[in-house]
């Protein structure tokens, strides 16, 4: 049975200031204490944990802000719409974590970016959320280094809709994004694409190598052109529900995507599974998933993919020949 614990322990009865605001101008300026639900207008760097909020933890409220965790934790209260990090409109906005345990954890989602362009957020990690990192209209992103899912907070999973279900990371109408080295686990989805053109999926673990996986599926595109997915790993993402289970599945709605040196194994049903005519697939691991290794549509191409060990009956990979 997987075990979603919360890392880091909240402080109770703690929804006051906790942190204080690194000014971006001015030496010495006085620093004001943060409070949960605080508008940002210039750079901050937690001194403390940031917990107990009851809405959202902190407000961006201008452009070009940084929010540093400074290894300390911005915790909420499991409030439903609630927001770690909620930014709605500016563009440049730096989260990082700044040291080794800085978290977020207990609100529905982690760090929200809404219509707001060139976010980056980088080693975090977010506990009993629903949503780690969630963009929305924001294009030009940067999702590096960080460690997000832990879906606690919300309707149970009945469904692996893409509509509806949990993701670690997930991308609406965010186009040209960049998410690599993040572990993406213990959510619905770990890594999910919604109509986000020319993104570059790199190097994350969705779920990795020793982990209890995802509910649904590891890395889904749905609707989103010209995806780049390179050296990912997909594994144990153990669905019994309709519309998941797969390590890597490709709509039929997103052409272009090229799927190179990705490993996937252990899945619910395919390793790698590709509903669009003109996928690309070149050097793909996929091995010891309960369906095929790998499954695709006829007009997929592909070299130099191999799958082992899978639990169909007849075949290790349909549509594109495996070694």
């Amino acid at each position: 049975m997987r075990t979603r614990a919360v890392l880091f322990t909240m402080v109770a009865g703690a929804a006051g200031a906790l942190g204080a605001a690194g000014a971006s101008s001015g030496a010495g300026a006085a620093a004001a204490p943060l409070q949960c639900g605080a508008t940002v207008t210039r750079n901050v760097t937690l001194r403390s944990d940031l917990v107990g909020c009851t809405g959202d933890g902190l407000v961006i409220g201008a452009a070009g802000v940084k929010v540093d965790l400074h290894g300390f934790t911005i915790g909420g209260s499991k409030t439903p719409g609630s927001a770690g990090i909620r930014n709605e409109g500016y563009a440049g906005l730096q989260v990082v974590g700044g040291g080794p345990h800085a978290a977020i954890q207990e609100f529905e989602v982690g760090v929200l970016v809404s219509h707001g362009a060139n976010p980056s957020i980088s080693a975090i990690a977010t506990r009993s959320v629903t949503y780690g990192v969630r963009l929305d209209s924001a294009r030009g992103a940067t999702v590096r280094g960080n460690d997000l899912g832990f879906f606690e907070v919300g309707p149970a999973l009945d469904t692996c809709s893409t509509d509806t279900a949990p993701a670690a990371i997930l991308l609406v109408d965010s186009d040209r994004a960049l998410v690599r080295d993040n572990r993406a686990e213990l959510s619905g989805f770990g890594i999910l694409l919604v109509r986000s053109d020319d993104a570059t999926v790199r190097s994350n673990g969705a779920a990795p190598l020793g982990s209890d996986g995802n509910d649904c599926s590891g890395i889904v595109l749905v609707g989103s052109a010209r995806a780049t997915l390179v050296g990912n790993t997909t594994t144990e993402n153990r669905s019994g529900k309709i519309g998941g289970g797969d390590g890597i599945f490709v709509d039929a709605a997103s052409p272009g995507a090229v799927l190179r040196d990705n490993v996937a194994l252990t899945n619910t049903d395919d390793g790698i599974d590709v509903e669009r005519a003109g996928t690309k697939l070149t050097g793909n691991r996929a091995d010891n998933n309960d369906d095929l290794g790998i499954e695709a549509v006829p007009g997929v191409r592909g070299s130099g993919n191999t799958a082992t060990g899978n639990h169909n009956p007849l075949q290790q990979c349909v549509g594109i020949v495996c070694g």
